[in-house]
């Protein structure tokens, strides 16, 4: 690979670095709307372009860029939900119908998730509309209780505690613009189930939960596992499963996201290959199945974001005008931050991009230079070589690759994990490069599980499930045996959010600058970086 595709221009992070970085002054300095100030703004970065063009100066970039922070600010204010209109009364016993828009619980008696109350009694009628995070007691809970289907309950409705910290539930539940709790209540009737959309989600995904189980024992780890990172129901796996990926910095696996998406999509891609689709027609059946793969793992967030991306890729590499993946990456985070500006805060959106952005900026650069060192049978021709030579090349050329990747990807992502989990795998790296290939495999294997079902050969799914299953097992057994190593993990005595997103900061600056320079360390000294960042954050993680 040429150093000029590896380090293409990227001109569309002018547009999304002040952008973001305006929602997040927003966020943290409690600004009112600066709509006036942006328009204003705007107006003085065109007449700077004008300007600018008789007499050479580079003014109008530094207006466009001020345009774009204070345009972010906009953003954010006018996506800030407003308070509770109950928020200056305490909480009090209501009786509400509820529509549910994301479940995290329908087990053990009791419902918990996210919805809007579209109805209630004449003397609370000005909370319809509002969004709410309910937690209730059920003796009935159907099956059939999904995204979509409406519910009368009662409970003590009250205002979340005001924040406190940097991170946690209640934090996660402002960000998602919900200041409300219904909960110590009961639900009292299923008023109606999910139509449309919400209804297609919630058959296809009982469809491909009942595909993946098939052949399996509904009650072993690996089954839930297998469910888990299939269709993210985290809800499958018990604590001490949760415990050992948590403390190997494994949980990723089971949030649907870039990784999840991403295999599907190279599996479509592939077999669209050799069903003899014509390559420039490939984006559009291939965005469409990993549509109806997102809805049919719930939809969540965090897989439209993937498909965004992928979709970018495609525009980027159709347009052939500077098709840097990392042009893709800073075109769907921008899409994603100009529909919903609260994702920039989410722990979700922030560990998809910093990783993703750290392969691109370091992972495949210190690859492509180690690749270009590494000439094993340099003095023999390669028709010479024969097949095992040939093996021996494909297989380091992999590893480099896989290591490569897996040091950028916990540099970037080893801040978040303190940040949000107030945890550091000491051996976080070595897991996951020897993890994310296996894992990888597993979700191709319940791809096809899936794929041979729909052409009529069920039969074949058991096959592809025991595979899945097998490498799942393996996974576990392989995470459970480093977990048990001292110091394999360390617990964060007291919490310093400043500092370690500071070093987050800093870590993503020094990605950054070096791409911009294009990496021309001597080689050993690359290698060095990942090692400094990875001392550092086990030196934050002892004091913080």
């Amino acid at each position: 690979m040429s150093a000029a595709s590896i380090f293409a221009r990227s001109p569309l992070l002018w547009l999304l670095l002040p952008f973001a970085s305006g929602i997040a002054v927003a966020q943290n300095l409690n600004l009112g709307t600066p709509l006036a100030l942006a328009l204003a703004a705007l107006a003085v970065a065109l007449v700077s372009y004008f300007v600018s063009r008789t007499d050479n100066t580079n003014s109008w970039k530094v207006a466009i860029v001020i345009c774009l922070l204070l345009a972010g600010m906009a953003r954010h204010s006018v996506w800030q939900p407003n308070e509770s209109p109950r928020n200056s009364l305490p909480q009090r016993e209501i009786k509400v119908e509820l529509k549910i828009d994301r479940l995290y619980q329908q087990e053990n008696r009791r419902l918990t998730g996210l919805g809007k109350i579209i109805a209630a009694n004449e003397h609370i009628e000005d909370l319809t509309g509002e969004r709410v995070y309910f937690s209730l007691d059920s003796d009935f809970i159907p099956m059939s209780v999904a995204k979509g289907s409406r519910i009368q309950a009662i409970g003590i409705f009250n205002q979340l505690a005001a924040r406190t910290e940097e991170s946690g539930f209640n934090n996660y539940l402002r960000k998602c613009g919900i200041s409300t709790i219904l909960h110590r209540g009961s639900v009292l009737e299923i008023v109606d189930h999910p139509k449309g959309i919400n209804w297609l989600t919630f058959v296809s995904s009982n469809w491909i939960q009942n595909l993946l189980e098939a052949g399996l024992s509904l009650e072993a780890s690996y089954t839930k596992l297998y469910k888990a990172m299939m269709l993210g129901l985290k809800s499958e796996l018990v604590p001490e499963q949760k415990d050992v990926f948590l403390r190997n910095g494994a949980m990723h696996l089971f949030a649907v996201s870039g990784l999840h998406v991403g295999v599907i999509a190279a599996c479509i891609h592939s077999l669209l290959l050799i069903i003899r689709i014509p390559k420039n027609w490939i984006p559009v059946p291939s965005l469409v199945l990993i549509g109806l793969f997102c809805i049919a793992t719930g939809g969540a967030t965090s897989t439209w974001r993937a498909m965004t991306m992928i979709a970018c890729f495609y525009l980027c590499q159709s347009l052939k005008r500077q098709p840097a993946a990392l042009n893709a990456l800073a075109l769907s985070a921008m899409i994603c931050l100009l529909a919903s500006p609260n994702q920039l805060f989410m722990a979700g959106f922030q560990m998809s991009y910093a990783t993703v952005a750290a392969i691109l900026l370091y992972g495949v650069p210190l690859a492509n230079r180690v690749q270009n060192n590494w000439k094993p049978y340099s003095n023999l021709p390669r028709q010479f070589w024969g097949p095992g030579r040939e093996a021996v090349v494909s297989l380091s050329r992999g590893l480099i690759n896989l290591t490569c990747i897996g040091f950028a990807a916990f540099i970037a992502s080893a801040a978040l994990g303190m940040f949000y989990f107030k945890l550091y795998p000491v051996f976080g790296v070595i897991s996951n490069i020897a993890v994310l290939p296996l894992a990888s495999l597993a979700i191709v294997a319940g791809f096809c599980s899936i794929s041979v079902s729909l052409v009529g050969l069920a039969f074949l799914s058991e096959l592809f499930n025991h595979s899945a299953a097998l490498l799942l097992l393996f996974i576990e057994r392989l995470l459970q045996n480093i977990a048990s190593i001292e110091y394999s993990h360390v617990i964060l005595a007291s919490y310093r959010p400043s500092l370690i997103m500071a070093f987050f900061a800093v870590i993503m600056t020094a990605l950054l600058a070096g791409y911009d320079q294009k990496w021309k360390w001597r080689l050993r000294w690359l290698w060095a970086f990942p090692v400094a960042a990875s001392l550092a954050a086990f030196l934050i993680a002892s004091i913080a």
